[in-house]
């Protein structure tokens, strides 16, 4: 079976990742300026990735069910697993990123 990506929740990914984006810059910039800005509605994409992840999430657990060959704890273990091992360099290299920025920032010299 191959995968298919669905080009509007693609898009909607794009779109709202930009939202969750601009809101933290915002929110970095302009503590206390309570004019309307579009990324007001940050808060509401990170709501949108939940639903979303837990949506896909579910999906590939009722795909692991209907398999009887093993268990399902087996299954879901070794689903975990491959999750875990999937994102951990991705999130070693997000930490590093952010312990650069502020070790970069404590100088005063590029952060305002």
């Amino acid at each position: 079976m191959s995968k298919q990506k669905n080009n509007i929740i693609e898009l909607g990914r794009f779109v709202y990742s930009l939202l969750v984006v601009g809101y933290h810059i915002q929110l970095s910039y302009d503590e206390d300026n309570e004019t309307l800005d579009p990324f007001d509605c940050g808060a509401l994409a990170v709501e949108y990735y939940f639903i979303l992840s837990g949506y896909f999430l579910a999906r590939s657990l009722e795909k692991l069910s209907l398999d009887e060959k093993t268990s399902f704890f087996m299954k879901y273990f070794n689903f975990m697993k491959n999750k875990v091992k999937s994102l951990l360099n991705v999130h070693i290299v997000g930490i590093i990123a952010v312990i650069i920025i502020i070790a970069s920032c404590d100088s005063k010299k590029f952060c305002r």
